[in-house]
């Protein structure tokens, strides 16, 4: 649990010593690690979300296809159940990914922030101490800027990661663009469905 307004990842950041090049590398090693860990297992879930909806696109336009040609005697209520349980399962589908994909995509974001803040209050505490010290004894730490050479690698690299891989759905960004972007969809699906109650009460 976090302390007062501040998060358990914002403090756990905050004690890496930036200034160290030995913990910076760990920690972009071990940033790596992980995402290549779970490369594969992501990549399944990303494979699976699509062919999903792509199958449940293609199923609930043959429907309406069958509804606009009023071909009603093609169309039984277990395909009604089916394409109304599919279509209800690629909503949830969609809303998940939009608040825990969209979060994942901005945690990238935050960590790239973090470490800028971080790194930028090191190199004015560098600045202060070279512009309080004798003008003979004035030696910039060689450590210090290859610790902040590394941080704006790490930046770069994430920034990198969250550009080619982020977190999409029918490659539309997660977040709430998606929402913006599928609303439609079941709006005009429901309405068809109505309009074939209206015209065949026996379903």
């Amino acid at each position: 649990l976090g302390v007062g307004p501040v998060p358990v990842a914002v403090r756990a950041l905050g004690i890496l010593d930036f200034t160290d090049v030995e913990t910076v590398e760990a920690f972009r090693l071990l940033r790596m690690l992980c995402r290549d860990y779970g490369y594969f297992f992501s990549a399944r879930c990303i494979a699976f979300s699509d062919w999903f909806a792509v199958i449940t696109s293609l199923v609930v336009a043959m429907l309406l296809i069958l509804i606009e040609n009023k071909v009603y005697w093609l169309i039984s209520k277990g395909y009604l159940v089916n394409v109304v349980v599919l279509s209800l399962v690629l909503i949830i589908l969609i809303i998940n990914l939009i608040f825990l994909g969209g979060s994942l995509n901005l945690q990238m974001q935050r960590q790239v922030y973090l470490i800028e803040v971080l790194t930028s209050q090191i190199e004015s505490n560098e600045s202060e101490r070279l512009a309080y010290c004798p003008r003979d004894n004035i030696q910039p730490d060689p450590l210090i800027r290859t610790a902040l050479r590394l941080c704006q690698v790490l930046c770069d690299q994430i920034k990198s990661d969250n550009l080619e891989n982020p977190s999409k759905l029918l490659g539309v960004y997660a977040g709430f663009g998606l929402l913006s972007s599928f609303y439609a969809v079941p709006v005009f699906v429901f309405s068809r469905l109505l309009n074939l109650c209206v015209d065949r009460p026996d379903f």
